[in-house]
Formats: C-alpha cells, sequence, structure tokens
C-alpha cells in the first residue's frame, strides 16, 4: 500500500493548499477490484495531521450501500426495507381514514 499512501500525500497538498482540511472521521477505504482478497489485511493509510484512515466491508455514499469484494457491487437491501416500510405505514393510513363524501 505504499504507492496508495503516496498518491494520499499527493492529493492532500493541494487540499492544504487552498486552507481545508480532510475529515478522518467521514473518510473511509475500501477494497475493490480483481486483485481482491477476503483475507488480506490492508496497511493503514495516515493523512499528514496523523490521523488513520479505516478500512470498511461497506460504505454509505448517497443512500446508496457499496459493498467491498472481487467486482463492484452496491447494496440495496437497505433501501428496499426502507421502501416498503413507509409504503406499508402509507396503506396503513389510508385504511383507517372515512371515506370521503362528495357534494
Amino acid at each position: 500500500m505504499d504507492g496508495l499512501q503516496r498518491l494520499l500525500r499527493v492529493r492532500e497538498r493541494p487540499i492544504e493548499e487552498i486552507d481545508m482540511k480532510i475529515n478522518a472521521s467521514k473518510t473511509v477505504s475500501m477494497r475493490i477490484g480483481p486483485v481482491y482478497r477476503s483475507d488480506a489485511k490492508c496497511a493503514s493509510l495516515t493523512l499528514s495531521n496523523g490521523a488513520q484512515l479505516v478500512w470498511l466491508d461497506t460504505c454509505k455514499y448517497l443512500g446508496v450501500y457499496f459493498v467491498r469484494g472481487r467486482y463492484f457491487r452496491c447494496a440495496f437491501e437497505d433501501a428496499k426495507k426502507k421502501f416498503f416500510h413507509h409504503s406499508m405505514q402509507f396503506i396503513a393510513k389510508l385504511a383507517v381514514l372515512p371515506p370521503r363524501r362528495w357534494l
């Protein structure tokens, strides 16, 4: 992971030049691609301020969960669960409303 650490350092410089910082609590790392192995441990990535980035199995971005693995995958189970939950709530509210009388 030496190359990835160097790439992170190169990309950090322009960000620091405009007085911005990378938020380590919101920045994560995932491994996706043909060299992926589930048993491999990845070296930790360190920012210039000493904060370490964590490696995750899944991460949520704009409501979509990305899953690590040999191929790029998205997990939609959470979105489906929320959709059906809210649909059932809506239907339940319709069922208890009295019918409207039209004039």
